[in-house]
């Protein structure tokens, strides 16, 4: 009976760390650790939201007539009608457009 050593597996090199796209220079994997753990901790020091765009739309206006034609309408539901629930959000959403641009 011949007895074989155990085959052996070839020893890593730079060329298996290597990041293709980034540069021809092979970077070890665990080079870039911390890297990445200060990029995540540097991105956590912001404190306050930079660049803030307030979109100010000109709400509709309604004629009194056409009030008045839809409180009207709004009387005549029944009383939880799902209609009548999302008027009711409508009124809210206006309230807040316009306490949020300023058009009180």
């Amino acid at each position: 009976m011949v007895c074989a050593a155990p085959a052996r597996r070839p020893a890593l090199s730079n060329k298996d760390f290597a990041m293709p796209g980034l540069s021809s220079a092979p970077v070890r994997a665990w080079k870039m650790c911390p890297v990445l753990i200060a990029a995540t901790f540097l991105a956590a020091c912001a404190t306050e939201i930079s660049d803030t765009v307030t979109l100010c739309r000109e709400l509709v206006v309604y004629t009194p007539e056409f009030q008045a034609e839809a409180a009207n309408e709004m009387d005549a539901l029944a009383p939880g009608a799902a209609l009548g629930v999302l008027m009711e959000d409508y009124l809210h959403l206006r309230d807040q457009l316009r306490a949020g641009c300023g058009q009180v």
